[in-house]
């Protein structure tokens, strides 16, 4: 849709998974050109992880290259190698879904967060930093709703440690506080006005501030796109067991993710012992344990709106590389033969996963083909023909319009113009 119409009033009444005004499908969009027209996803989540990739390498070069007093940022990217590794081995690496997207910008959020907490005296890169960071954090918000809790506790945050460290004058406060809102809310108005135009409503899946026009998404469409969130969270205490099973359904026993729960426990051991080893011994490349605040508000979102571990981003493993670097990343940023055994071992666990690759990645000569989906056509009682799906609820390459869930009552605003959008009848049960 977003490649053959700029923007169709009422599209989630066709779908209610097609109201979602994710910024990720118009960067699809945009890249459906050329050589990747039908393709784009081959090229979209590559680009993404591989500038993530150059950023982890380029953060190894310099902690083996040079001492820098504020190394810490590149320990964590360089961390995170083997999990961006494993990511892009994933079936999502060559996918439309936008949780590999997600991923990304978690890190790279979490990662400028770093210098912002580590520091000696702020400058106006870092101020330069703190705007980037809410930019970045603004847009991630745009491409997918489950990082806003990581996006707005990491501006806040950052926004905090300038303020606490740079101890501005009132108008200076100010004029930075402002700038900072402005950036935040030129993403955000951008998306709540798509999600206007898709749905009638600015925070779409909520009915929260609806406008009043034809195309308005009357349905709550909550329990279609979101039916795995756990309603009852005394059921963790009432039936246990019952909890435990459920979590296992939604794939928190799946090999990666209990990797990176796991590593978090471990390094949180860890951690507890080294500083409290070191108890009173000040370093100025020690993190903040405050840099995990925006991780922990970001699993508790996640948790309590979906639980189900790829909506989590780089949550998970944030968990764990944080934790790490709050124990022990000022001890490996102190010396350099430290920081090269880490950089060592961190490359080679990365090229361990590259040579257990599934055997198919291994013999790729061309593009993947992508899914073709039988459909049957529906004429509806206004006269508008919709394709639906026959076999599942996707409609992947079908024409348009497709639509799993046909309602009897929908039509065109205009009839015989896809791009006029789509309406209800209210008449029609």
């Amino acid at each position: 849709w977003a490649a053959e119409h700029p923007i169709v009033p009422g599209l989630g009444n066709l779908y209610g998974h097609f109201g979602l005004a994710s910024s990720h499908f118009l960067y699809l969009a945009w890249l459906d050109v050329g050589p990747f027209t039908q393709r784009s996803y081959h090229l979209a989540n590559g680009m993404l992880i591989l500038a993530l990739v150059v950023r982890a390498l380029l953060g190894a070069a310099r902690l083996v290259r040079r001492d820098d007093e504020r190394c810490t940022a590149d320990v964590f990217y360089v961390l995170f190698l083997p999990a961006v590794v494993e990511r892009a081995l994933g079936i999502f690496l060559t996918s439309p879904s936008p949780d590999l997207a997600i991923f990304v910008l978690g890190v790279v959020i979490s990662g400028e967060l770093i210098p912002l907490l580590v520091r000696a005296g702020w400058t106006d890169v870092d101020r330069f930093r703190l705007y980037t960071l809410t930019l970045i954090a603004a847009a991630a918000v745009t491409v997918k709703v489950s990082i806003a809790g990581l996006s707005l506790a990491a501006v806040l945050l950052a926004t905090a440690a300038w303020y606490l460290g740079e101890r501005p004058g009132r108008s200076t406060a100010v004029s930075t506080v402002a700038k900072v809102s402005a950036l935040g809310a030129l993403a955000v108005v951008v998306w709540m006005g798509r999600n206007v135009v898709l749905t009638g409503c600015p925070f779409y899946l909520s009915q929260f501030a609806a406008v009043p026009v034809e195309w308005r998404v009357s349905v709550n469409m909550v329990e279609q796109i979101w039916p795995q969130r756990i309603d009852d969270l005394r059921v963790m205490v009432l039936d246990p067991h019952w909890f435990l099973r459920r979590l296992e359904g939604l794939g928190w026993t799946e090999p990666e993710v209990l990797s990176a729960l796991r590593l978090a426990a471990a390094a949180a051991v860890v951690g507890v012992l080294v500083r409290l080893i070191r108890w009173g011994q000040p370093s100025p490349q020690r993190l903040s344990a405050f840099v995990l605040l925006p991780t922990v508000v970001s699993f508790v979102v996640c948790f309590l709106v979906a639980p189900v571990p790829r909506y989590f981003g780089a949550t998970l493993w944030l968990l764990a590389v944080q934790t790490i670097i709050i124990g022990v990343g000022d001890l490996v940023a102190a010396r350099r033969w430290t920081r090269a055994a880490v950089v060592a071992m961190i490359v080679a666990a990365a090229c361990l996963q590259l040579r257990a690759a599934p055997e198919p990645l291994r013999y790729l000569s061309d593009f993947e083909p992508f899914s073709h989906t039988p459909v049957q056509t529906v004429r509806l009682p206004s006269g508008l023909v919709v394709h639906v799906p026959v076999e599942h609820d996707t409609c992947w390459d079908a024409p348009l319009p497709c639509t799993p869930t046909p309602h009897r009552g929908l039509r065109l605003r205009r009839e015989g113009d896809l791009s006029s959008g789509f309406v209800i009848d209210p008449s029609v049960p």
